[in-house]
């Protein structure tokens, strides 16, 4: 049976076996990069359009995964359901009442009416709004 220590030591290995591993399969991945040297701009250019292009493609299958996912959980429970006609309710509801400030102040006048309104305080001597 193996101690602690022993364990310890083990995983240890095992780390350091599998970091050379992965530095090793790095280097090999540059040397092939590099060399043969004339080939290098070539592969810059093409290994470059390859992975943009695949950045694109899983992009726009995670952007079409994430609308699914979207439009299909309002239906998956009564519970989500519920929550969906709440925050969609506050939200119609905040909307709209920029709207209906909007057309208050086009109507009746700007703000400065309705926090410091000059009629009052001249009518009353106390001081004037700038």
């Amino acid at each position: 049976m193996l101690g602690i220590i022993d364990w310890v030591i083990l995983v240890k290995a095992r780390i350091r076996r599998r970091l050379i591993r992965i530095f090793e399969a790095i280097k090999a991945y540059v040397k092939r990069f590099l060399f043969p040297l004339y080939l290098f701009p070539i592969k810059i250019i093409t290994y470059s359009a390859f992975y943009l292009t695949k950045l694109l493609i899983l992009l726009i299958i995670r952007l079409f995964k994430f609308i699914w996912y979207l439009l299909s959980w309002p239906f998956r429970s009564w519970g989500n359901f519920g929550k969906t006609l709440l925050w969609g309710g506050v939200f119609l509801y905040f909307a709209f009442t920029e709207i209906r400030f909007n057309s208050l102040v086009e109507r009746y006048g700007g703000y400065s009416k309705f926090f410091c309104s000059e009629w009052i305080t001249k009518r009353l001597g106390i001081f004037r709004c700038q």
